[in-house]
């Protein structure tokens, strides 16, 4: 069974997406995170809402970006 998930779970891109959890597929997610060589804090993370003010910024640095290197004026 675990080499039937190995294989299956080495068909996507990342380590805790290719997770299944404990009750799917058969194989503990401790387990599974061994298999894969992951972090089992990988599995439970879940990343932080950004901060409204990180994302004003960020959208006035991708405008001077995009103005600087696509040649919109300036």
């Amino acid at each position: 069974m675990e080499l039937e998930w190995l294989k299956k779970a080495t068909q996507f891109d990342s380590g805790a997406s290719r997770l299944c959890g404990t009750r799917a597929c058969g194989v503990k997610v401790r387990h599974q995170c061994e298999l894969l060589r992951l972090a089992r804090s990988s599995y439970y993370y879940e990343p932080a809402d950004e901060w409204k003010d990180n994302l004003v910024l960020m959208r006035k640095i991708h405008e001077q970006y995009t103005r600087i290197f696509l040649g919109a004026g300036g």
